[in-house]
């Protein structure tokens, strides 16, 4: 959840919130950007970010607020959308969902580098990418609650290692509560450290798989998710990593 955030962030961890809601036990926390502290933002920055977890009958919501003041009333209020505002339309049965074909290559540039990052995933219905000073941030979301995100942060002096890059962030990973301890299985790659984990609130349980590396000086922590847990979904995440690929651009 926060692990993206939380190293370069002034609260330098991850400190999860219970969110107390008619519609479903959840949690949030907050981060605030420490090189965009004290200064004027503009664009597509913003110095805080709140992500947030939220479980809905059969279902579990992600969501992320950006703002500049998290103790602003536009902030407080859009917190409070999301603990009143979310109910589920339960008139209807739900059906049992299709196979989903993981089968579209997509190959992500970092910007001003001179490298990108390709892996296979399902048909994806959105997504984007924020550059904000050495770090590079990218999300997206496909069928069947498919979701992946990138993140791109200098070593900052530290080991450009795949071991250096997990050991820090999964250091703040780790202390996210709905995290399931008993789940959480690491693997040493050449090109990576993958780590597979679930995430749970209440019953419901949501697979996940992040690959650390180092390359070009650069930390990188690519994530991947699906809910609702299926047995194709563990299938596909598991097989994830031998289609993930990094390299440099070809010379122009």
């Amino acid at each position: 959840m926060g692990r993206r955030f939380g190293s370069g962030s002034e609260e330098k961890a991850t400190k999860p919130i219970l969110l107390d809601s008619e519609a479903g036990p959840g949690v949030y926390a907050v981060f605030t950007d420490s090189s965009l502290v004290g200064k004027t933002t503009s664009g597509d920055e913003y110095k805080v970010a709140a992500i947030l977890l939220m479980s809905l009958g059969d279902i579990v919501v992600s969501a992320s607020l950006m703002s500049d003041e998290s103790e602003s009333v536009d902030f407080k209020a859009a917190i409070n959308v999301l603990k009143t505002g979310l109910v589920l339309d339960k008139s209807k049965p739900a059906l049992p969902p299709e196979p989903v074909e993981w089968n579209e290559a997509f190959v992500v540039s970092i910007p001003r580098e001179k490298w990108s990052i390709r892996m296979t995933v399902p048909a994806l219905r959105e997504y984007k990418g924020t550059s904000q000073s050495e770090q590079f941030r990218f999300t997206a979301s496909g069928e069947e609650g498919f979701n992946a995100s990138i993140f791109v942060q200098d070593a900052a002096g530290k080991p450009a290692t795949h071991a250096a890059c997990y050991e820090s962030i999964w250091a703040d990973m780790k202390q996210v509560p709905i995290l399931d301890a008993d789940s959480v299985k690491v693997t040493k790659h050449k090109d990576f450290v993958e780590v597979a984990y679930e995430l749970k609130v209440k019953d419901e349980r949501m697979p996940h798989r992040n690959f650390f590396f180092a390359f070009e000086g650069k930390w990188v922590d690519v994530h991947v998710s699906v809910f609702p847990k299926t047995t194709q979904a563990v299938e596909e995440l598991a097989k994830f990593g031998s289609n993930l690929k990094y390299s440099m651009l070809p010379a122009e």
